[in-house]
């Protein structure tokens, strides 16, 4: 399962129903405009990994994630108003953090060895449909990535 599914699978899986948007800033853009149903998960593409090829074949890989959890506001909305939003925002990114560190396969094995280097940055009025909430940076580690053999 691709790094994506993964990620789209957890975020269909957090409390608040949510609409998961991947790709580009500027396709997320406009699907927010046409398609969202709020509050949205985006997914940045492209998606990069450090990979560390270890003896013996095993291949150590660490995906750089940037996301952003968003809620619709406009830009009447005072500032009480969108710290509601940004609030909301990093409760839902902290619940996607936490069930990303959890997540187990259908065998019961957990699914991530490490997520390291979260960092959260709040942000207001982006976008053309207008949204606030926070961008979530991470670093996220599977456990079985499958190595060659050489």
């Amino acid at each position: 399962m691709s790094i994506r599914t993964q990620i789209e699978t957890i975020a269909g899986q957090l409390s608040q129903a949510n609409t998961f948007i991947f790709g580009l800033t500027g396709w997320q853009n406009l699907q927010a405009d046409e398609t969202a149903t709020f509050p949205v998960v985006f997914l940045d593409s492209p998606i990069t990994s450090d990979d560390d090829y270890k003896q013996g074949g095993y291949v150590e890989v660490n995906y750089k994630l940037n996301m952003m959890f968003a809620f619709k506001t406009t830009l009447d909305d005072n500032q009480t108003q969108q710290d509601v939003a940004i609030t909301n925002a990093r409760l839902l990114a902290r619940e996607f953090v936490l069930r990303l560190k959890a997540a187990k396969d259908s065998t019961g094995t957990h699914l991530f060895r490490n997520v390291t280097g979260t960092r959260r940055t709040d942000f207001q009025n982006m976008f053309d449909v207008n949204v606030s909430g926070c961008i979530l940076e991470l670093s996220l580690e599977p456990i079985d990535e499958s190595s060659v053999c050489v």
